[in-house]
C-alpha cells in the first residue's frame, strides 16, 4: 500500500468520524425539538410530517411528562361507536 493511499484512507476516516459527531449532534437537537411540539401540543402526526420521521418515532420521543396523545379522525369515530 502506497502512502498516498494510506493518507487517502486516513483523510476519509477522518471525515467519517466528523460526520458522525455531526449527525449524533443533529439527533439531540432534533430529538430536544420533537419534545418541545408535544409539550406544545402539536399532534404527533404533524411533527412526523415536519421532520420527516414515522409517527411511531414521534411517539417513542413523547416526554414522560405529557401524556399520550389523543386518537382523533376515524379512529375517534370508531371508539366512540364501540361504546354503549
Amino acid at each position: 500500500m502506497t502512502d498516498d493511499v494510506r493518507a487517502e484512507l486516513d483523510a476519509v476516516a477522518a471525515a467519517r468520524r466528523r460526520l458522525d459527531k455531526q449527525a449524533a449532534l443533529l439527533d439531540e437537537r432534533e430529538h430536544a425539538a420533537i419534545q418541545a411540539a408535544w409539550r406544545d401540543k402539536v399532534t404527533p402526526t404533524e411533527i412526523a410530517m415536519r421532520v420527516g420521521r414515522s409517527t411511531a418515532h414521534v411517539r417513542k420521543l413523547r416526554p414522560d411528562d405529557v401524556p399520550p396523545a389523543r386518537m382523533g379522525g376515524m379512529a375517534q369515530v370508531k371508539r366512540q361507536s364501540e361504546q354503549p
